[in-house]
């Protein structure tokens, strides 16, 4: 029950659209605030996750009532869903129509097109994840090397101040700590940085390796 999400996730989120969402997104955006940690540091620090954190409250709401998992919804959000995402609002319809998706290579940034299941168990949804990029012939594209991804991104980015994990303590937030941790690891010599050709090259201690074409932070010059 997580087709729906997919093509969501992408779209500008207002209170319109949290108000005709289909039972697995509903379900998915429910085990989301289920820790609330997690859900404000992700909607404070990445700014993509803004608009979720301030209609939490009308998500609250609606997930409070119980009609919004009996009532069948009416042809008018059918509809607005299916403009929004070009997909069908039954997860069923959504599954049979969302065979693939689109990841970036943790190594080359290309595009790569994956299937969510395969019979060899090897799709993005499955346990056995594992594809081989078609532009650099990376073939150990897995949900390990992806979370290497992630926190590269999240590193070089200019917009996200601190990584996950690290903006809220026991006594609250605090956005020094974040930042201070992600400087560290930024500056630490187990890091090397380059700069070739305009890109810039991160080589982290498990041998993985990204190229990002963009501008790094002051920290890493």
């Amino acid at each position: 029950m997580v087709f729906g999400v997919d093509p969501w996730e992408r779209r500008k989120i207002s209170n319109q659209a949290l108000r005709v969402l289909p039972l697995d997104v509903i379900m998915v955006l429910h085990s989301y605030l289920l820790n609330p940690v997690w859900f404000w540091e992700d909607c404070s620090r990445v700014p993509k996750l803004a608009g979720l954190g301030y209609h939490a409250g009308l998500l609250g709401s609606l997930l409070e009532t119980p009609e919004i998992l009996t009532a069948p919804p009416d042809y008018s959000e059918i509809r607005q869903w299916v403009t929004m995402t070009s997909t069908p609002f039954d997860y069923l319809g959504s599954a049979a129509v969302l065979k693939t998706r689109t990841i970036d290579c943790p190594k080359c940034s290309g595009k790569v097109e994956v299937a969510f299941t395969t019979a060899g168990g090897t799709g993005y949804l499955q346990e056995k994840f594992i594809a081989t990029c078609p532009h650099c012939s990376f073939a150990s594209i897995a949900k390990e090397s992806l979370a290497v991804r992630r926190m590269c991104d999240d590193l070089i980015s200019t917009d996200i101040s601190s990584l996950p994990g690290t903006l809220f303590t026991p006594a609250g937030v605090d956005s020094d700590r974040g930042r201070s941790i992600k400087e560290l690891i930024m500056l630490s010599p187990a890091s090397q940085w380059s700069n070739g050709k305009g890109s810039w090259h991160l080589v982290i201690p498990n041998g993985h390796y990204i190229r990002r074409q963009r501008s790094i932070t002051r920290l890493a010059a």
